[in-house]
């Protein structure tokens, strides 16, 4: 948005794990909503041209106030209730997008679907940097998401370590982890590594050539560093695409992690693309699927398309 000269202010409510540090690391600013305060009247206050909507807790009845009164912009990934809105954007990969919000949206919502519509940033900069395509498995990223509510973590961790295996495992994990203090305690071996917090997580991407963790967000920036892997499944949410993706060849899943034997998923993991040619077509593949939102379209849709 600061691209296209436009200023961002962000209303957020306090919960653990936010990223209130970061937006303003951006030069943007922000509103942290107090117990009992009314977002709408906040909204108001700022009277903006765009109203931009990614939460799962406001309902259609909210987005009719504010559809009333300004453009709204949702950012959705669930496809499982009904919306009021101006555009919608949902990065999610389905095999046919034909039908995805028939009756969900009004039909003339602008819809942007899939993962080429994805909020990574310059994509397009290192999409054909062959330096990207793996060839080989070394080095495995592990990660399990930011708050890992089912401590995948720590029952990789406790797997692994007595493990014979010959590749080397970073095992990633951030401060908001609910049971990050256990985590610090975890010793490194010769072939595991704890990594918390890494300020890069380009360069961590970059560094490996396997990923195992959970599907989540960090899907699209793997596939779009053509980091090929294995998924367990984490919440209900992640079912779908990890499904999704599994049919077409582009990961591999696990299932969902309940009952999950972690001995198991890591020796099958290491028999797969053992063959460096699948493994280099598999990371040509998933880069494909993968591209930024064209800034060129952010800018027409918030400069040059209002209907207020």
């Amino acid at each position: 948005m600061q691209q296209i000269g436009l200023r961002v202010h962000f209303v957020c409510t306090d919960y653990p794990g936010n990223c209130y540090s970061r937006i303003l690391e951006t030069r943007n600013t922000l509103s942290v909503l107090a117990e009992g305060q009314c977002d709408l009247e906040l909204i108001d206050e700022h009277k903006p041209s765009w109203v931009i909507l990614d939460s799962y807790s406001k309902s259609i009845d909210w987005e009719r106030k504010i559809y009333s009164k300004y453009n709204l912009f949702i950012i959705d990934d669930l496809m499982n209730r009904e919306h009021l809105c101006d555009v919608i954007l949902d990065q999610t990969f389905r095999s046919n997008y034909e039908f995805a919000y028939k009756n969900l949206v009004p039909e003339y919502t602008k819809k942007y679907l899939g993962p080429l519509y994805s909020l990574i940033p310059e994509v397009q900069n290192f999409r054909h940097d062959k330096k990207k395509f793996r060839s080989g498995v070394k080095k495995v990223l592990v990660f399990f998401g930011g708050t890992d509510p089912t401590n995948e973590t720590l029952k990789f961790y406790q797997k692994i370590i007595d493990l014979d295996v010959s590749n080397t495992y970073t095992i990633v994990a951030t401060s908001h982890h609910f049971l990050i203090e256990k985590i610090k305690n975890l010793k490194d071996t010769g072939y595991v590594k704890i990594l918390i917090d890494p300020p890069d997580w380009v360069s961590v991407i970059d560094d490996s050539d396997y990923f195992l963790g959970s599907t989540g967000t960090v899907t699209w920036e793997r596939f779009s560093r053509g980091l090929p892997g294995s998924v367990v499944v984490t919440a209900h949410n992640q079912q779908q695409i990890a499904e999704e993706l599994s049919k077409i060849g582009a990961l591999h899943s696990f299932g969902f992690y309940n009952g999950q034997d972690y001995s198991k998923v890591i020796l099958d993991s290491e028999e797969m693309y053992r063959d460096p040619h699948s493994l280099s077509m598999l990371s040509v593949k998933i880069m494909k699927l993968v591209n930024s939102f064209p800034i060129s379209e952010i800018k027409h849709i918030f400069c040059s398309s209002s209907r207020l």
